[in-house]
């Protein structure tokens, strides 16, 4: 199995919870926030992909949306085993990997749920 190439912005407190308590600010101790900065180092070598969840509300329009921003004027399958074969890497995109950028994904799970996923598959003659 494959690793995925792609990585994902999301700013979580360490799990052994090894960070200082400052009050309303909080920080990092500093061998964190060395290693933190050491991988947003690397992180910002690789492409950034932005798609935002308020631009798609179907799986459809979500689809549009990859191809317009991930792989501009390239054919795919437009489903979601092919979306996972895109954020591998090599489909259009770089090989070195990349990073996407997932705006307002907390949208975008609340409007893609399990529903619109049994939506899509469902033959059209059962939709009417």
């Amino acid at each position: 199995m494959r690793s995925a190439r792609c990585g994902f912005r999301v700013m979580r407190a360490p799990p052994d919870r090894s960070w200082v308590d400052n009050g309303p600010a909080r920080r990092w101790s500093r061998p964190l926030r060395n290693a933190a900065a050491q991988r947003q180092n690397v992180m910002r070598t690789k492409p950034t992909y932005v798609i935002d969840g308020r631009n798609f509300t179907t799986l459809e329009a979500f689809y549009d949306e990859i191809s317009r921003v991930l792989i501009p004027q390239r054919d795919w399958g437009r489903n979601l085993d092919a979306f996972s074969d895109i954020l591998r890497g090599g489909f259009g995109t770089s090989d070195g990997g990349f990073i996407l950028e997932w705006r307002n994904s907390e949208l975008s799970r609340q409007r893609l749920s399990h529903f619109e996923t049994v939506r899509l598959k469902r033959p059209l003659h059962a939709l009417s």
